[in-house]
């Protein structure tokens, strides 16, 4: 995943990685958050409310039995540096938190050669569009071992045009200059 601090053109973004593990059922509860890394609690329950019946709907379609899951994130160096961990306050980490969830739960190591943004926005899996895309592209460039970047279509979210055509428009013209150095990959539903 990739983290962004900043507004507008000063938005920078910094690569991490969401960490998921299966775990035994603990009181109930089959999330668990772990480590220095927060996730904000609009954050949690989007995770619980959402992502987790996803996978529970594909594990259930293999005759799988549920799971549960320890979730953390990767701290900044810089943020570790300082004692502080980072916070997870937006739902751009949907998409990498459902892959990482997913792998878990099947037992299948994800390739760690790509970055994935995007927003989870229903439990049907529309995936739509989030901020910072021409940030989060720059830090995944910059990035040598990633090869593939992973966002949510921009074309299919009429929402994004009416609401920030200078986003939309910024955002696109970055995939665009960045397929000369990075495979770049739309996905929706």
């Amino acid at each position: 995943m990739v983290l962004v601090t900043g507004t507008g053109e000063n938005q920078k973004g910094v690569i991490s990685a969401v960490v998921v593990r299966q775990i035994e059922r603990a009181n109930k509860k089959r999330l668990r958050f772990r480590g220095a890394v927060k996730f904000s609690d609009q954050v949690r329950r989007h995770i619980r409310d959402t992502l987790l019946p996803m996978v529970d709907k594909i594990v259930e379609q293999l005759g799988l039995h549920e799971k549960c899951f320890e979730l953390s994130g990767v701290n900044l160096g810089a943020a570790s540096a300082l004692g502080v961990g980072v916070s997870i306050t937006g739902l751009s980490a949907d998409l990498p938190t459902f892959i990482a969830m997913l792998s878990a739960a099947l037992q299948i190591a994800p390739l760690n050669d790509f970055i994935a943004t995007g927003h989870i926005a229903s439990s049907q899996g529309d995936i739509t569009a989030v901020e910072g895309i021409p940030a989060k592209l720059e830090a995944a460039k910059s990035e040598s071992s990633t090869k593939r970047f992973i966002y949510p279509d921009l074309r299919g979210d009429a929402s994004l045009k009416a609401l920030s055509p200078k986003q939309r428009d910024r955002s696109i013209t970055a995939i665009m200059a960045a397929r000369d150095t990075i495979h770049t990959k739309a996905v929706s539903v």
